[in-house]
Parts: structure tokens; sequence; C-alpha cells
């Protein structure tokens, strides 16, 4: 009892540490450069240590690897890659789960002699709650987005959208075919950007999301997703919740993707034919929103508790299961 009641303690320390200094150091956290989240794989998974009644920390942990090629770039994005991880801080019985996910993109364009020049780096924190509620689960927590420029290769601007993110995630299963589907409210408390006629202030989206069983571990799997953001203008580099809005603007941001799957033993290997609309890319001196089209060689791994869990979903099969 003891022992377990050290692990919360120390499981929630470090969570409020985390959570604090995002608050404290808005410009310090750790994203991807994708404003809209396509849904490609289950929408609890991470809730799978969950235990069937008391507590677990460090219950489960997802990390993903993604390289890409830009066949459509807009000057900029000839090649990407990027490290993500979510992991479950403390599960609380089968219905509620403390995370907290890190992530960072490299960008880089082909304008140097070895075709290869770091042009943006992208930087996300996301501590938060997952809970299962209705045929869902709902997701409440506080999401940190910033990017730089890397080696002053281009002109650009330091972005920075930090604040409240709340999502809705379903899935079904139907034979050979799982169906997702999420609602996305996110809405700015921090922000910062030079180009002071472009300040985002709240993005609003819907995915949706299948995967078909071909043969064997082989799946198709295809998402696409609508997205309204709406940016304001101010006096000030920075603004938040209390900033005036100035001259509103709606910006749609679509997003689709569409490839193949394969569940292995330890992993999950994807490739996707990707396309996005970004809110801005921060590179140049004003704001711009480029479309990008990428391939996209993506690999995630699940590693969670097992023993006495809670409701597991029967959809992670093929990721890894480690024990206590």
């Amino acid at each position: 009892m003891k022992n377990c009641q050290r692990h919360i303690i120390t499981a929630v320390t470090y969570g409020l540490f985390a959570l604090g200094t995002l608050l404290l150091q808005p410009s310090t956290a750790q994203a991807t450069q994708d404003d809209i989240r396509l849904s490609l794989s289950p929408v609890d998974r991470l809730l799978a240590g969950n235990p069937a009644k008391g507590v677990h920390p460090l219950s489960a942990t997802i990390a993903e690897v993604s390289l890409g090629i830009y066949p459509v770039g807009g000057g900029y994005h000839r090649w990407h890659g990027q490290l993500w991880a979510d992991v479950g801080m403390l599960a609380l019985g089968p219905h509620l789960l403390f995370r907290f996910g890190l992530s960072v993109q490299t960008v880089a364009d082909y304008q140097n002699s070895i075709k290869f020049r770091l042009v943006r780096l992208y930087y996300d924190a996301a501590p938060g709650f997952d809970i299962r509620l209705g045929p869902g689960v709902l997701s409440v927590g506080y999401r940190h987005r910033c990017s730089h420029g890397a080696d002053v290769a281009v002109p650009g601007r330091i972005l920075i959208r930090s604040g409240l993110d709340v999502a809705y995630r379903l899935q079904k299963e139907l034979g050979p075919l799982q169906f997702r589907g999420e609602l996305v409210v996110q809405a700015t408390a921090a922000g910062q950007n030079q180009d002071t006629l472009f300040q985002p202030r709240a993005l609003v989206y819907t995915t949706g999301g299948l995967t078909w069983a071909i043969v064997g571990r082989l799946g198709l799997v295809a998402s696409a997703g609508i997205g309204v953001a709406v940016a304001g203008t101010g006096d000030d580099t920075t603004f938040g919740l209390a900033s005036p809005l100035g001259e509103a603007q709606a910006v749609p941001l679509p997003a689709a993707a569409v490839g193949l799957q394969f569940e292995g033993r330890g992993a999950t290997a994807r490739v996707l034919l990707h396309y996005q609309r970004l809110l801005d890319s921060g590179n140049t001196a004003v704001s711009n929103s480029p479309d990008l089209l990428a391939v996209r060689i993506e690999f995630a791994w699940l590693g969670h508790r097992t023993g006495k869990q809670g409701p597991r979903s029967p959809t992670t099969r093929g990721e890894v299961q480690s024990g206590d």
C-alpha cells in the first residue's frame, strides 16, 4: 500500500511540475505542424493499461515515428521527421487516465548543396485527462504548440499557440471494418505571432476515420477532416483570452490521408498519402497557409501493463503489450 502511495505521489508530482513549467515558461515547451490531427488509430488505445479497479502509475505508453517527403510543399517543405510519445501517467480505475504527450518535428527543404536544409522546428506538449464517457472517450487538457526557425534558413516568425484542448472520440467495429469519429475544440489562452494581422484565437474541427482489415494483418486506413480557425488582429505580438479580437477572419483547414497499414506483433506500420492545409507555416515575415501533400512512413508502438485491467479495445491487437 505504501509503495502504491509513493507511486501515486511521484506520478502526480512529475505531472504537476511539467504542467507548471509549461504554463510559466510557454516559449520553452515541446509539436507537430498538423493543425488537423487525422483519426488513424483506435481512439481508446492509451486506456488499455487502466486497471479494473485501483490505481496504476505509468500505465501505458504510445510512441510514434514519422518520416515524410513532400511532392507539394509550398516552397519550404521537402522532408520531415517526427517523434511523438504519449504516456499514461496515472490510471484511476477503468475509466480515468491522466496522460502527458510530447512531440518534436523537423522540416527541411532542398535549397542547399546537399538538398537538405533544415528550415523549421515544431514542438508540442499536451497534459490532460482521458475519460470513458458514454460510447466514447472525452479528452480534456492543455496543449502548448510552438515553432521556431532553424539555422536562419528562412526569414520567419516564432509561433506560439497554447490553451484548452477538448475532444470527444467514438469508434465502432463492424466485422473487418472499424469506424472512428472525432470532434475537437481548441481555444488559445496565450499566443505569439509577429504578424499582428493574423493571431489565431480558436480552432474547431471534426474528422472521420476507417480501417479495413483486407487480409491477415494488412489493412487499408483512411481519414478525412475539416476545420475552421478563427484569427483576429492585435496591437502586440503576444495575445491571450483577454485580448480584443479585432478584425476576425475564418480560415478553412481541410485534411485527408489514405494508405496501407500492417499490424505486426511489436509495432504498427503505415504508408500514407497525406494532404493538409496549414493555418500558418511560420515561414516568411507574414502569415501564410500552404497546401501540403506528403508521402508518410509511420511506425507506432503501444506498451501497457497487463494483469487486472479494465475494458480494453479489441483493436489494440498487433501492438506490443508489456507486463508489469
